[in-house]
């Protein structure tokens, strides 16, 4: 038994296919030599691992001054403005 809407058309397809793409900034990890020279001399991260470390460089793109504020509580905001300015440049 075959069900269908009454209210369906069938349409015919086109195999034509046109794919545009725009110029979208992908998000992409920085190297393991990006991330350490940017975090270089920020005394809180020496200790976290490398996970850690990314997520907090992926935030830096991605999250506002106030938001790193409040997650990352013992880095200065002076601190956070600073390498976030320098990701961003």
């Amino acid at each position: 038994m075959h069900v269908t809407d009454p209210a369906f058309k069938e349409v015919g397809v086109n195999n034509k296919f046109q794919v545009t793409t725009e110029d979208v900034k992908t998000p992409r990890l920085p190297s393991k030599e990006e991330r350490d020279s940017l975090l270089k001399g920020i005394t809180e991260v020496k200790d976290w691992d490398e996970l850690d470390k990314d997520i907090f460089v992926m935030n830096l793109k991605n999250k506002s001054l106030l938001n790193l504020s409040k997650t990352y509580p013992s880095i200065s905001t002076k601190t956070l403005k600073k390498l976030k300015d320098k990701i961003e440049n």
